[in-house]
């Protein structure tokens, strides 16, 4: 089980990535002149998350998540995505259809 300062840390990481995800997608668009979906910027941003927060659990538990760790980890992410999508969706992606 996730410890208050690792469960604190993911669920920052989270927060961060729905600051984030304007920048990135008006990033993505200016470099590739396309329209990325809902699901391409969900990846995206749900990328960062697993990247930020896992090198910052290394840095202060020198060691990796163990199973339950991760576990906890990914149901934490799958409960937040609405919050993700709705930062997507504000931020102008595509629906998905």
């Amino acid at each position: 089980m996730l410890d208050a300062m690792n469960r604190g840390l993911l669920e920052k990481s989270i927060d961060e990535a729905k600051v984030v995800i304007p920048t990135g997608l008006m990033m993505a668009r200016e470099i590739s002149n396309t329209q990325y979906s809902e699901a391409y910027i969900m990846g995206a941003a749900t990328g960062y998350i697993l990247g930020k927060f896992l090198t910052l659990f290394h840095l202060v538990n020198d060691r990796e998540p163990n199973n339950e760790e991760s576990r906890e980890m990914h149901e934490v992410i799958k409960n937040r995505k609405a919050e993700l999508r709705e930062a997507i969706l504000k931020a102008g992606a595509e629906p998905r259809s």
